[in-house]
């Protein structure tokens, strides 16, 4: 995400084509999906998870001018697992997409999404920067709230769903439930953006 002066340039993590899968033209019939209730024990582990892919992101040399996308998932062994770690450019993850780029064979098997935000920007020289508007770079973009509704339009237990945002050495929780407010624009989304205060990599639980 990128926030200057009260305007904001979205981290594109869709392209135009995916965001129309929004929409519902190609998405996974979900109507016959049951509902998970919430599982604080999983949530626990899908937090677990996040910090460890944000761990191996941190140590990819281009943690402050590059962004890094993942997924966790639920594996045909009931376990969580993680996706592989794609590299995107310093404002985008291309691939996360793809099923067969994050190494998946199915959208309903997603828990939690993580990507990266730079610490460095980009100015409208196209000079990268050190430093400067990052107050707000540890929440999701208009694009990032995007996304999950496209992954949550694929049958997923939106009640798990979760978004991490690796920023500055730092994870934050979004909840998909708190953050699915579709109505708003993207700029009114990004600064709406609750923020867990439930995240918890640390924590143990049985199974």
């Amino acid at each position: 995400m990128r926030h200057f002066s009260g305007e904001f340039e979205g981290l594109r993590l869709l392209m135009a084509d995916e965001l129309d899968l929004i929409a519902g033209g190609e998405g996974e019939d979900t109507d016959d999906v049951p509902e998970d209730p919430w599982d604080p024990c999983n949530d626990r582990k899908t937090d677990n998870r996040a910090q460890q892919l944000a761990n191996a992101m941190g140590g990819m040399g281009g943690i402050s001018n590059t962004e890094y996308g993942a997924v966790i998932y639920r594996g045909n062994d009931g376990q969580l697992h993680t996706s592989n770690i794609l590299t995107g450019d310093h404002d985008s993850v291309d691939g996360m997409q793809s099923l067969q780029q994050l190494g998946l064979t199915s959208w309903s098997q997603v828990v939690g999404v993580i990507h990266s935000h730079p610490t460095t920007y980009i100015d409208s020289n196209g000079n990268t920067q050190s430093g400067g508007p990052v107050a707000n770079w540890d929440k999701p973009s208009g694009s990032d709230h995007a996304y999950m509704d496209f992954i949550a339009n694929q049958g997923v237990s939106v009640n798990n769903l979760r978004q991490y945002i690796y920023h500055n050495g730092s994870v934050s929780e979004y909840i998909y439930n708190q953050n699915n407010n579709t109505s708003l624009s993207g700029d009114d989304r990004w600064m709406s953006s609750v923020k867990s205060n439930n995240y918890d990599p640390n924590a143990q639980c049985p199974g």
